[in-house]
């Protein structure tokens, strides 16, 4: 397990997108183990470095910006961060600083904290934002999952902190916590719920045709066709991919049925730290969670 600081976010993302651990690979091997979508975004990146000119913030930036783009991709396929990693011959755990710095902030925000330092005379660099990944996300209801990191970027403008001296802060303020950090930011947890939603409706409207059509016109085509095999073997090919399609859905409708069940505990694991901080004594009552299915 890799002891850089965001450990943590690598191995939680290889476990989300069931990523296997790339092998010790060479540049040249990562290079052609590349599918040609990969390969663009790789041919992509090389120009970017070449035409690099030395402003590191708003180049991690639109590096962060790309490597999202990979992970929310699964086009992509597995391992595609850990590939383009070694043939760029960039660290792993840079990558994926610049993945949680790019959810920072949107692009006019993070030029408005620029201005700000420029302003205030102040030489605000890529390792102070390397440094506040480092501090914990906000779980808090409602709030900016980067506020404490936004917060102590401000805090080194105002106080002209050294990116040492900002290390230290954030070690004394923040502590163990500062090390394990937050697997997944929480904006890109909501980001992935709406991509879902989203392409699950897309799926069913183009299944609903795409079988309306099949069902209206199967019997016509069968009966003309001069190649009966060849319809039955991707029909074949088609009931196996739903097979697996419809064990990774009850998969799918099993978790999220469990989901309720999860914000409710801790809702109540909430509300009883509340209580035991301010002397009340109260017990959490169990859900009962129907499942429409078992009702079926």
């Amino acid at each position: 397990m890799s002891t850089n600081k965001l450990s943590t976010i690598e191995d939680s993302t290889k476990k989300v997108a069931n990523i296997q651990e790339v092998k010790e690979m060479s540049p040249f091997d990562a290079i052609n183990s590349m599918d040609p979508l990969l390969r663009k975004v790789y041919d992509a990146e090389v120009e970017a470095y070449r035409e690099f000119r030395g402003d590191y913030v708003m180049f991690n930036y639109a590096r962060g910006k790309v490597a999202s783009e990979i992970l929310d991709n699964p086009k992509h396929g597995a391992g595609a961060i850990e590939k383009l990693s070694i043939a760029l011959s960039v660290d792993k755990s840079t990558m994926y600083k610049t993945v949680v710095f790019n959810s920072m902030y949107e692009e006019n925000d993070l030029k408005e904290v620029l201005h700000k330092a420029k302003s205030n005379e102040f030489n605000l660099t890529w390792s102070h934002f390397a440094a506040a990944v480092h501090v914990p996300c906000s779980n808090k209801p409602g709030q900016d999952p980067h506020e404490g990191r936004k917060e102590v970027i401000d805090f080194a403008i105002e106080k002209q902190l050294s990116v040492r001296d900002l290390t230290e802060h954030i070690k004394d303020n923040f502590g163990a916590a500062a090390d394990r950090g937050k697997p997944i930011p929480e904006a890109r947890v909501n980001n992935s719920v709406r991509k879902l939603n989203s392409s699950f409706k897309r799926f069913n409207n183009k299944s609903m045709s795409d079988f309306k059509f099949l069902e209206e016109n199967f019997h016509e085509v069968v009966s003309k066709s001069e190649d009966l095999e060849g319809i039955k073997e991707s029909l074949a090919s088609l009931f196996t991919d739903m097979s697996v399609l419809r064990e990774n859905l009850k998969n799918w409708v099993e978790y999220m049925e469990s989901i309720p069940a999860q914000l409710e505990k801790e809702k109540n694991a909430r509300i009883a730290d509340n209580a035991n901080n301010n002397g009340v004594t109260i017990i959490a009552v169990k859900p009962q969670v129907k499942s429409e299915r078992s009702n079926a």
